[in-house]
């Protein structure tokens, strides 16, 4: 498993399965999709991908693949209750997938980072439901693992789900303004 999915945890490497050329045989492992799954479905994917695979090069050439931004795909349509549930969701997948696996015990605090970019996507998206209890589950994962506040995704909402932790009034106020400075920021 180590250092692909350790860069894509820590977020120096994309999870999008469309980034990757991957053998057909990979899929005969038991890799499986999580049937309604449609967002965080690359971050489930790409992990059972890269654990079944025996090789992994990089091509540090030119882009080799198009991508093409549409207004009315997944990611840019209208944030509801679903993508919410899918976006809780998925970390919980990984987190299944990997916990019977002898490496697990030793991907916690990668496991911490994917939860807390979870919780983290929630809030970019305005979710505000439940944002005071994600907020200290992300805030107890810095405890354990108080290096992951290099992630400059997790470094931007740091303060923010420290105040959610602490009030949820005190969260939601400072959220708005928190959110517009950070709209324009690469990571969102």
């Amino acid at each position: 498993l180590g250092d692909v999915y350790k860069r894509q945890a820590f977020s120096k490497a994309h999870w999008g399965v469309w980034s990757y050329l991957h053998k057909r045989s990979l899929y005969a492992n038991g890799v499986t999709f999580h049937k309604g799954l449609n967002y965080g479905e690359d971050v489930f994917l790409t992990t059972q991908l890269v654990y079944f695979s025996s090789r992994i090069s990089v091509l540090k050439s030119k882009p080799l693949l198009h991508y093409i931004i549409r207004e009315s795909s997944i990611t840019n349509s209208r944030f509801n209750e679903k993508k919410a549930r899918d976006i809780l969701l998925y970390p919980s997948l990984v987190n299944d997938f990997l916990k019977d696996k002898p490496e697990y015990s030793s991907l916690q605090k990668e496991l911490g980072a994917i939860r807390i970019q979870a919780n983290n996507t929630l809030l970019s998206k305005r979710w505000f439901k439940d944002a005071r209890t994600l907020s200290r589950e992300s805030h107890a994962i810095l405890k354990q693992y108080p290096d992951l506040k290099r992630i400059p995704q997790i470094k931007a909402f740091h303060k923010l789900f420290t105040l959610y932790a602490r009030s949820g009034l005190l969260g939601r106020s400072v959220s708005y303004t928190h959110l517009r400075a950070h709209e324009t920021d690469q990571y969102l």
